[in-house]
């Protein structure tokens, strides 16, 4: 008389094979069947914790229950919670006041569509911050920075815009001289000059725009503009004395903000 075995050999199964698993679990390192309720034990034991009166407690919404009585009941309560917005919502809340985040950074487009695109792909991962640092960097700089050039000469041959300046000092002290370009475009930040371990006297402010004019073309370029200081006008004077055609006009509203 054929045994179990012999029967199973002559249709082609093994004893080890997903025939024999029907009836619960998959098999772990060990070749031994993990019982399914096991593996629910452990799902619900990392999304809830015992409290010191051993009642069982949600980490989403610390509801509370007696007991793991009823494991299923607990997995499907935490399925209900995770996917519910207010869930969403407080987790985004609690990474930006961990970061320290601006809020604006939530409005801001960039940050909309990058979470729109994102949330589109399933089990997309953020990049890591090596990745953000050097190579993400630096591809978005150069695409940054083609954009602004090919902007610039379309908005710039053939047209007599304004050259403007305006200092300031950056998060890290370093003092920095802004240099854009205004056309009937609208504003584009050209460059920056850091002027650090510089005096920035009305020769040096004249020097750094009169490289940003040569770099644009001085036929491009009609007026030179900046706020009211001595410094800024001198070095109008010294930019005139070099392209005649180019006139310096100051700052209107920083005019009448000094009368105010």
């Amino acid at each position: 008389m054929d045994t179990e075995g012999d029967s199973l050999e002559r249709e082609g199964v093994d004893k080890g094979s997903p025939r024999n698993n029907v009836e619960g679990g998959d098999r772990n390192d060990n070749g031994r069947r993990s019982h399914p309720k096991s593996e629910l034990s452990k799902f619900v034991m990392l999304h809830f914790r015992q409290q010191e009166d051993g009642k069982i407690q949600c980490i989403l919404c610390n509801k509370a229950w007696k007991s793991l009585h009823n494991i299923t009941r607990l997995r499907d309560h935490f399925v209900r919670k995770s996917g519910s917005k207010s869930w969403k919502d407080q987790k985004w809340a609690l990474a930006q006041e961990m970061t320290g985040m601006p809020f604006r950074t939530f409005v801001h487009l960039a940050m909309k569509e990058a979470y729109q695109y994102s949330s589109s792909i399933a089990g997309y991962k953020f990049p890591s911050e090596k990745k953000l640092r050097t190579v993400l960097l630096d591809t978005n700089y150069a695409q940054v920075k083609d954009a602004t050039e090919k902007r610039m000469w379309d908005h710039t041959v053939g047209r007599r815009a304004t050259m403007s300046c305006d200092g300031w000092i950056n998060v890290r002290g370093r003092p920095l001289l802004n240099i854009m370009y205004v056309g009937r475009h609208g504003e584009i930040l050209y460059k920056h000059v850091d002027g650090s371990n510089t005096h920035k006297d009305s020769h040096w402010v004249a020097d750094a725009i009169i490289k940003a004019i040569e770099e644009v073309g001085p036929e491009n370029i009609l007026q030179f503009t900046a706020d009211n200081a001595p410094v800024n006008k001198l070095a109008g004077f010294l930019i005139r004395s070099r392209y005649s055609h180019i006139i310096f006009g100051g700052c209107v509203a920083h005019g009448l903000d000094l009368v105010c």
